[in-house]
């Protein structure tokens, strides 16, 4: 592993973005959004509990987002977001993230 400043620096906010998502997740069902199953699988044993969306299902980005929006709308009552894309640092991730 690189031991960067900058490397450190992005694990800890990393890290940070993944207990915030954690928590939100569980007291407000909120929907986190992954790439595959095993993205899925891996969530659940870091003690997600709340609904996890998989965007690799075999479903065109159409189809996704327009379930997306039907299941969770785009805002809570009080303005926050209802859910979050928790993508691989990779280029696949990266471009399913700027499609959605």
């Amino acid at each position: 592993m690189n031991n960067s400043p900058n490397t450190i620096e992005r694990f800890q906010k990393a890290g940070k973005a993944l207990g915030t998502a954690r928590l939100r997740n569980r007291d407000e069902a909120f929907a986190i959004i992954v790439e595959g199953p095993r993205d899925k699988i891996a969530l659940k044993r870091l003690g997600f509990t709340g609904p996890l969306e998989v965007v690799n299902r075999g479903w065109g980005m159409d189809r996704l987002v327009a379930y997306l929006y039907e299941t969770y709308g785009t805002r809570t009552n009080d303005g926050k977001a209802t859910m979050t894309l928790l993508m691989d640092w990779d280029r696949t991730g990266g471009r399913l993230q700027s499609n959605l």
